[in-house]
């Protein structure tokens, strides 16, 4: 089976600003997409990163401790 890339892949964070500053500053994934952070509807942040061709990372910010997968 041949893939022309991966929709997303999804993961949480508990700082999106770290993420965003590691995600699009450090690995120089551009942010393609935000969505969320509205307080009368969708309160948690969603952001999408390009990694490649048709291929995206994605982050929902969960706060708290979230464990070793944490961007910190």
């Amino acid at each position: 089976m041949k893939t022309r890339g991966i929709n997303h892949l999804a993961m949480v964070t508990n700082d999106m600003e770290k993420t965003v500053r590691f995600y699009r500053d450090v690995m120089g994934f551009p942010l393609v997409a935000a969505i969320g952070g509205n307080p009368n509807g969708l309160r948690a942040r969603h952001y999408f990163f390009e990694t490649g061709p048709n291929s995206t990372i994605a982050f929902f910010e969960w706060e708290g401790e979230i464990g070793r997968a944490s961007c910190r």
